[in-house]
């Protein structure tokens, strides 16, 4: 199980990637001069690591397996992995936290979502589909340890 430390440094990495921070060049003329763009950008992002939104662990990381509650109105008790949502996902719904999670608003409530890839193709509580995956409320999911069946 990776410790709160190694996901926070994994989600401040991919934080850092997709912000294209880079290090701010040493000034050491007109010290009195305004913070260069790249100082600016890298302790914004500094910042928002440390607030506690992006201090709070994730109940899941890439590559975790999961499995769906029997109660959850769609893809009742099946099994996936935790995985980033593909680029399509993206464009439509935004961006997720970290590529990982993101807050979905609907006549249902605000929930945290995770994108599940399927171990089967799954219909959806309407009836259609089947879909290899979707996202998937982390009060719904609970983690499968590799003894699990």
């Amino acid at each position: 199980m990776r410790s709160l430390l190694a996901r926070q440094f994994f989600c401040f990495l991919g934080c850092i990637h997709r912000d294209h921070v880079i290090p701010a060049k040493k000034e050491t003329q007109n010290q009195d001069r305004e913070p260069s763009i790249q100082f600016r950008l890298r302790e914004s992002t500094v910042q928002r690591l440390q607030s506690e939104e992006w201090m709070t662990e994730k109940k899941f990381t890439v590559g975790d397996r999961a499995r769906v509650s029997e109660d959850f109105f769609w893809a009742r008790g099946a099994g996936g992995m935790i995985s980033v949502p593909p680029p399509e996902v993206v464009t439509l719904s935004g961006t997720w936290d970290c590529g990982l999670v993101r807050e979905e608003t609907s006549a249902l409530g605000t929930n945290t979502v995770y994108w599940v890839w399927f171990d089967e193709p799954q219909y959806d509580a309407d009836g259609e589909g089947p879909y290899r995956g979707g996202s998937i409320w982390e009060s719904a999911l609970s983690l499968v340890h590799a003894g699990d069946a």
